[in-house]
């Protein structure tokens, strides 16, 4: 109250509100927000005295490096693209595709993801699996089904068909012996120095696996043997897991 006992007025004047976001964070100017990178805070984050590391905070000065590509050219004007901020790559770009972006991306063949995945299983049976799966894929590649002949049981002879069999594939193990798998086209036990149409040498802790691919081979009365001797058939040693795969009819 004043003298008159009139009731005073005050004004109290005071500069426009700036509008500061919910968060926290400093306002900025329009003009400016071109100028604002987003940067993962554990890309920024610094160890304090106790060594635990610590992220910024809003106001903080900051210092970090980004590597980054040309991906276009206007003008006097270059778009970048980052790469990488303080070496630490960024997610949704090609810096990691083997460690050069400039370098195209090579997939993997079917037969070399079979034999990694053979390797992972790191067993005789895992690596069986693995060459009835390759022979298999190369069988099954005109669109016909296949038929597997035999097992990993040791033997030195195998049956595998009738006329006109269409043999895609041979395969397996030969446990201690080095000598020779032959494929023989005879109605019967192929006798002692009858000639192979097929002799492969394979050395003794050797797995094998010989293909014809889709189309395979034709032949009447296939019969594999093991034998010692290369270019005719002497019997040889029943310590060799035979497999063969051939189309059906």
């Amino acid at each position: 109250m004043n003298k008159t006992n009139h009731p005073a007025l005050v004004l109290a004047l005071a500069p426009k509100s700036l509008d500061r976001p919910n968060d926290g964070s400093l306002p900025m100017p329009p003009s400016d927000t071109a100028n604002l990178d987003s940067i993962p805070l554990n890309v920024l984050s610094l160890p304090d005295e106790h060594e635990q590391m610590q992220s910024p905070e809003v106001g903080d000065v900051v210092n970090y490096t980004v590597t980054g590509k040309v991906v276009s050219v206007d003008g006097g004007t270059a778009k970048v693209q980052r790469t990488s901020i303080n070496g630490q790559d960024v997610p949704g770009t090609d810096a990691d595709d083997h460690g050069d972006a400039g370098q195209p991306e090579i997939p993997d063949t079917e037969a070399a993801e079979l034999r990694q995945q053979a390797g992972g299983m790191g067993s005789l049976m895992g690596l069986i699996i693995a060459l009835f799966l390759l022979c298999g894929s190369l069988a099954q590649a005109d669109g016909q089904t296949s038929l597997v002949v035999g097992n990993a049981s040791y033997t030195n002879l195998l049956f595998v068909g009738g006329v006109a069999t269409k043999l895609r594939c041979v395969q397996g193990y030969e446990s201690g012996t080095t000598q020779f798998i032959q494929v023989f086209s005879t109605n019967g036990t192929p006798a002692n120095g009858a000639i192979p149409v097929f002799s492969i040498p394979v050395n003794a802790g050797q797995y094998f696996s010989f293909d014809w691919s889709q189309y395979g081979a034709d032949i009447d009365y296939p019969v594999i043997c093991t034998s010692s001797t290369a270019n005719t058939l002497t019997l040889g040693v029943a310590d060799c897991g035979i497999q063969a795969i051939k189309a059906s009819k």
